[in-house]
Protein backbone atom coordinates (compact mmCIF):
# COMPACT_ATOMS: atom_id res chain seq x y z
CA UNK A 1 0.00 0.00 0.00
CA UNK A 2 3.16 2.37 0.75
CA UNK A 3 3.91 1.63 -2.83
CA UNK A 4 1.17 4.42 -4.28
CA UNK A 5 3.12 7.25 -2.52
CA UNK A 6 7.04 6.53 -4.25
CA UNK A 7 4.37 7.19 -8.07
CA UNK A 8 6.20 9.93 -10.24
CA UNK A 9 5.04 10.93 -13.64
CA UNK A 10 7.26 8.48 -14.84
CA UNK A 11 6.12 5.44 -13.43
CA UNK A 12 2.41 6.21 -14.93
CA UNK A 13 3.68 7.60 -18.83
CA UNK A 14 4.25 4.03 -19.68
CA UNK A 15 0.39 2.70 -19.10
CA UNK A 16 -1.34 3.18 -21.84
CA UNK A 17 -4.72 5.75 -22.47
CA UNK A 18 -2.78 7.40 -19.48
CA UNK A 19 -2.26 11.06 -20.69
CA UNK A 20 0.57 13.06 -18.70
CA UNK A 21 -2.23 15.50 -17.48
CA UNK A 22 -4.09 12.83 -15.71
CA UNK A 23 -0.42 11.39 -14.54
CA UNK A 24 0.65 15.01 -13.30
CA UNK A 25 -3.09 15.35 -11.31
CA UNK A 26 -2.58 11.62 -9.77
CA UNK A 27 0.85 12.55 -8.63
CA UNK A 28 -0.09 16.01 -7.08
CA UNK A 29 -3.44 14.17 -5.74
CA UNK A 30 -1.02 11.44 -3.71
CA UNK A 31 1.40 14.13 -2.87
CA UNK A 32 -1.54 16.13 -1.13
CA UNK A 33 -2.97 12.62 0.32
CA UNK A 34 0.63 12.14 2.07
CA UNK A 35 -0.84 15.11 5.15
CA UNK A 36 -2.61 13.25 7.34
CA UNK A 37 -3.92 13.82 10.63
CA UNK A 38 -3.08 11.76 13.59
CA UNK A 39 -6.79 10.50 14.21
CA UNK A 40 -7.40 10.12 10.35
CA UNK A 41 -3.70 8.07 10.34
CA UNK A 42 -4.99 5.87 13.46
CA UNK A 43 -8.13 5.17 11.59
CA UNK A 44 -7.06 4.45 8.53
CA UNK A 45 -4.90 1.81 9.80
CA UNK A 46 -7.71 -0.74 10.15
CA UNK A 47 -7.00 -1.71 13.57
CA UNK A 48 -9.66 -3.99 14.90
CA UNK A 49 -12.26 -2.66 17.01
CA UNK A 50 -10.75 1.18 16.46
CA UNK A 51 -13.39 3.45 15.13
CA UNK A 52 -12.65 7.25 14.22
CA UNK A 53 -14.15 8.12 17.53
CA UNK A 54 -11.45 6.11 19.41
CA UNK A 55 -8.79 6.85 17.24
CA UNK A 56 -9.66 10.81 18.20
CA UNK A 57 -9.14 9.83 21.25
CA UNK A 58 -6.37 8.09 21.35
CA UNK A 59 -4.88 10.97 19.31
CA UNK A 60 -5.92 12.94 22.24
CA UNK A 61 -5.08 11.26 25.00
CA UNK A 62 -1.22 10.58 23.34
CA UNK A 63 -0.62 13.35 21.34
CA UNK A 64 1.85 11.07 18.98
CA UNK A 65 1.94 8.15 16.78
CA UNK A 66 5.41 6.81 18.68
CA UNK A 67 3.09 7.09 22.58
CA UNK A 68 0.24 5.57 21.18
CA UNK A 69 2.54 2.61 19.49
CA UNK A 70 4.28 2.19 22.84
CA UNK A 71 1.50 2.65 25.38
CA UNK A 72 0.87 -0.66 27.41
CA UNK A 73 -2.44 -2.27 27.43
CA UNK A 74 -3.44 -0.33 31.09
CA UNK A 75 -2.20 2.80 29.18
CA UNK A 76 -4.68 2.44 27.00
CA UNK A 77 -7.74 1.00 28.48
CA UNK A 78 -7.25 4.47 30.31
CA UNK A 79 -8.72 6.34 27.54
CA UNK A 80 -12.33 6.76 27.44
CA UNK A 81 -14.18 4.39 25.14
CA UNK A 82 -11.13 2.38 25.29
CA UNK A 83 -11.59 -1.14 27.23
CA UNK A 84 -9.86 -4.32 27.62
CA UNK A 85 -11.25 -5.50 24.06
CA UNK A 86 -9.65 -2.54 22.38
CA UNK A 87 -6.75 -1.99 24.36
CA UNK A 88 -5.87 -5.33 23.62
CA UNK A 89 -6.43 -5.29 19.92
CA UNK A 90 -3.98 -2.18 20.05
CA UNK A 91 -1.14 -3.93 21.76
CA UNK A 92 -1.32 -6.36 19.28
CA UNK A 93 -1.18 -5.02 16.10
CA UNK A 94 1.35 -2.61 17.15
CA UNK A 95 4.06 -5.82 18.22
CA UNK A 96 3.02 -7.40 15.12
CA UNK A 97 6.41 -7.12 12.88
CA UNK A 98 4.37 -7.07 9.38
CA UNK A 99 2.10 -4.10 10.95
CA UNK A 100 5.30 -2.03 12.40
CA UNK A 101 6.83 -3.10 8.92
CA UNK A 102 3.83 -1.19 7.15
CA UNK A 103 3.97 1.62 9.17
CA UNK A 104 7.50 2.61 9.01
CA UNK A 105 6.92 2.20 4.98
CA UNK A 106 4.01 4.82 4.92
CA UNK A 107 6.31 7.27 7.34
CA UNK A 108 9.47 6.56 5.34
CA UNK A 109 7.59 7.30 1.87
CA UNK A 110 6.92 10.86 2.87
CA UNK A 111 3.52 10.33 4.95
CA UNK A 112 3.68 13.39 7.21
CA UNK A 113 1.25 13.13 10.30
CA UNK A 114 0.33 16.54 10.84
CA UNK A 115 -0.27 18.04 14.20
CA UNK A 116 -3.70 18.27 15.59
CA UNK A 117 -4.91 21.29 15.10
CA UNK A 118 -8.58 20.72 17.45
CA UNK A 119 -8.55 21.43 21.31
CA UNK A 120 -11.11 19.87 23.07
CA UNK A 121 -10.45 20.54 26.03
CA UNK A 122 -13.13 24.00 26.19
CA UNK A 123 -15.98 24.75 24.99
CA UNK A 124 -19.65 25.01 25.98
CA UNK A 125 -19.22 20.42 26.05
CA UNK A 126 -15.81 19.76 27.37
CA UNK A 127 -15.82 16.56 28.10
CA UNK A 128 -19.18 15.77 27.76
CA UNK A 129 -19.84 12.17 26.03
CA UNK A 130 -22.83 12.04 23.21
CA UNK A 131 -24.93 9.69 21.92
CA UNK A 132 -26.19 10.12 18.22
CA UNK A 133 -29.58 8.04 17.05
CA UNK A 134 -32.24 8.42 14.88
CA UNK A 135 -32.69 10.98 11.63
CA UNK A 136 -32.01 14.98 12.84
CA UNK A 137 -34.42 17.56 10.80
CA UNK A 138 -31.33 19.80 9.87
CA UNK A 139 -27.91 18.58 10.37
CA UNK A 140 -26.35 15.53 9.19
CA UNK A 141 -24.52 12.95 11.39
CA UNK A 142 -20.87 14.29 10.23
CA UNK A 143 -22.06 18.03 10.76
CA UNK A 144 -23.85 17.02 14.06
CA UNK A 145 -20.29 14.76 15.18
CA UNK A 146 -18.47 18.04 13.90
CA UNK A 147 -19.98 20.51 16.22
CA UNK A 148 -19.89 18.40 19.21
CA UNK A 149 -16.31 18.06 18.83
CA UNK A 150 -15.91 21.81 18.02
CA UNK A 151 -17.62 22.83 21.03
CA UNK A 152 -15.37 20.46 23.27
CA UNK A 153 -17.43 16.67 23.30
CA UNK A 154 -16.82 13.59 22.17
CA UNK A 155 -19.39 11.12 20.37
CA UNK A 156 -19.39 7.83 21.33
CA UNK A 157 -21.36 4.60 19.47
CA UNK A 158 -22.93 3.19 22.47
CA UNK A 159 -25.32 4.44 25.42
CA UNK A 160 -23.99 3.69 29.01
CA UNK A 161 -23.47 5.49 32.46
CA UNK A 162 -20.87 7.69 30.87
CA UNK A 163 -22.77 9.04 28.39
CA UNK A 164 -23.97 12.70 29.15
CA UNK A 165 -26.37 13.46 26.53
CA UNK A 166 -28.18 11.42 23.76
CA UNK A 167 -29.21 13.68 20.74
CA UNK A 168 -32.10 12.31 19.66
CA UNK A 169 -34.22 12.59 15.66
CA UNK A 170 -36.90 10.95 14.07
CA UNK A 171 -36.97 7.26 14.64
CA UNK A 172 -34.77 6.76 17.58
CA UNK A 173 -34.55 3.70 18.50
CA UNK A 174 -33.42 1.03 21.50
CA UNK A 175 -30.91 3.72 22.76
CA UNK A 176 -33.54 6.39 23.10
CA UNK A 177 -35.45 3.95 25.87
CA UNK A 178 -31.47 2.55 27.27
CA UNK A 179 -30.55 6.77 27.97
CA UNK A 180 -33.96 7.13 30.04
CA UNK A 181 -33.58 3.71 31.84
CA UNK A 182 -30.20 5.26 32.99
CA UNK A 183 -31.31 8.58 33.06
CA UNK A 184 -29.33 10.05 30.46
CA UNK A 185 -30.57 13.86 29.49
CA UNK A 186 -32.17 13.71 26.13
CA UNK A 187 -31.47 17.08 23.37
CA UNK A 188 -33.54 17.07 20.65
CA UNK A 189 -31.50 18.89 17.40
CA UNK A 190 -33.46 22.30 18.41
CA UNK A 191 -32.64 22.36 21.99
CA UNK A 192 -28.73 21.40 21.15
CA UNK A 193 -28.61 24.30 18.59
CA UNK A 194 -29.56 25.97 21.38
CA UNK A 195 -26.53 25.56 23.85
CA UNK A 196 -24.02 25.43 20.87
Amino acid sequence: AADIFTLTVGDLAPLERFAEKSAENLVRAIGAAKKISLPRFIFSLGIPHVGEETAVRLAEHFGTLKKVMGASEEQLAEVPDVGKKVAQSLVEYFRDSLSQKRIDDLLRNGVNIQKMEVSKKSGVFAGKVFVLTGALPSLGRDEATEMIRSAGGSVSGSVSKKTDYLLAGENAGSKLQKAKDLGVPVLTEQAFLQQI
